[in-house]
């Protein structure tokens, strides 16, 4: 019997899709303040309005004839 017999090689399992590459920006935020964000001639302002309790409040403005979706 062979040592190795028996262990998987990761070489040959299937790996998951690639993630397409994305921008992150992660930072604190007082009341009032604002991020602007431009991505292929689009700029849009994300501005943080308030805070309840645990839960932040945020504003996200776009220019007009944008579509705002949840994430999944």
């Amino acid at each position: 019997m062979a040592e190795n017999e028996g262990i998987l090689d990761e070489r040959k399992l299937p790996q998951p899709p690639a993630k397409p590459p994305t921008s992150t920006s992660i930072d604190w935020y007082s009341q009032g303040q604002s991020r602007i964000v431009e991505c292929n001639g689009v700029r849009m302002t994300v501005r943080f309005v308030g805070r309840k309790g645990r839960r932040g409040r945020i504003k996200i403005e776009a220019p007009a004839g944008a579509v705002f979706r949840t994430g999944p």
